[in-house]
């Protein structure tokens, strides 16, 4: 008798690679982690909170969190969806949007936990190799075939900026899904960003994370903006209360 699907019985499945011991005081670089504690005022939340937050349900829709990072963004709370971790947000992804036997296209190299998200749901991902000088390709990335396209901007492992007039080329030209992941952001042009295109364009969606320059790898909040069709589609897809209520006092 089978138990385990085929397809996830042979999938590789995420290698994280070796990691050494927290005694070893080693700098893990390929988790790319801030080597500087987050802000005081997380510290200063996380003793603050209560028993009772901890013996509740948190609200289901993160709606306190979802204001503020409008607001901070200059958004609608309809076009915010907050996450446990933007590799919540990734599964949400294959799951909502690409599906069994769908297609996604992500340049290559990039962030390959995308491959293996990918796989579980049994969606192709199609690697676009990037130029010989590791710029990618947007034209390549359009005429895959894929329904969906995953930009990483800027690139990891790659650290190079795609710009966002020339984002909005490939948005343009696209039917489908441009997903634009900007873990990495506010470490380059935050000019570049395109957060504030999507009212333009309603197949963009751009995720972010707590966990890279906010240095909150360990809360796992990861958040996403677009079009309210999109946000709606995230909600329904989620798991109920995916962003426990510690993490987000703390975020």
């Amino acid at each position: 008798m089978t138990i385990v699907l085929p397809h996830i019985e042979q999938m590789p499945g995420y290698a994280e690679g070796v990691q050494p011991l927290p005694e070893a005081g080693a700098i893990r670089l390929n988790l790319n982690e801030s080597p500087h504690p987050p802000s005081p005022q997380v510290l200063k939340a996380l003793r603050e909170i209560t028993e009772e937050q901890l013996r509740r349900y948190p609200d289901s829709r993160c709606e306190e969190l979802r204001a503020e990072l409008a607001a901070q963004y200059g958004v609608k709370v309809e076009q915010t969806f907050c996450s446990n971790g933007s590799s919540e947000l990734i599964s949400l992804l294959m799951k909502v949007f690409v599906g069994p036997e769908g297609k996604v296209a992500i340049p290559d190299p990039s962030f390959p936990l995308y491959h293996s998200v990918a796989a579980g749901y049994q969606a192709t991902c199609i690697k676009v190799a990037t130029r010989d000088d590791f710029s990618i390709d947007g034209e390549a990335l359009r005429k895959s075939g894929a329904q969906a396209v995953v930009l990483v901007n800027p690139n990891a492992p790659t650290g190079l900026l795609l710009s966002q007039a020339e984002v909005i080329h490939l948005v343009e030209g696209m039917d489908g899904l441009v997903v634009v992941d900007e873990a990495y952001m506010d470490f380059a042009d935050s000019d570049e960003s395109v957060i504030s295109l999507i009212d333009r364009y309603p197949n963009l969606l751009v995720l972010r994370t707590f966990s890279k320059s906010y240095g909150l790898c360990g809360v796992r909040v990861g958040y996403g903006f677009g079009h309210e069709r999109l946000i709606a589609a995230l909600e329904k897809g989620k798991d109920v209360y995916n962003v426990d209520a510690i993490a987000r006092f703390a975020s």
